[in-house]
């Protein structure tokens, strides 16, 4: 799999964040990014996208688990 720049992964992050979907964040990136995902088809970005948001899911999952009280 094709992997990202950090700043890109980043402003995917904060897309996510803001409610945007797979595609209005694919429109977003192209737009911002042009000249470095050039190569990248939308299905490729959408599942980077998807990735990421999973990753941020399961942080969020693990941050958010109560802690056991003794």
């Amino acid at each position: 799999m094709l992997r990202l720049s950090k700043k890109i992964v980043d402003a995917i992050k904060k897309l996510i964040t803001l409610g945007l979907s797979e595609s209005e964040i694919v429109k977003e990136i192209r737009r911002v990014f042009q000249i470095e995902i050039e190569d990248w088809s939308d299905d490729e970005l959408i599942e980077e996208i998807r990735e990421i948001a999973l990753e941020m899911q399961a942080l969020k999952n693990k941050t958010n688990t109560p802690k056991p009280r003794f």
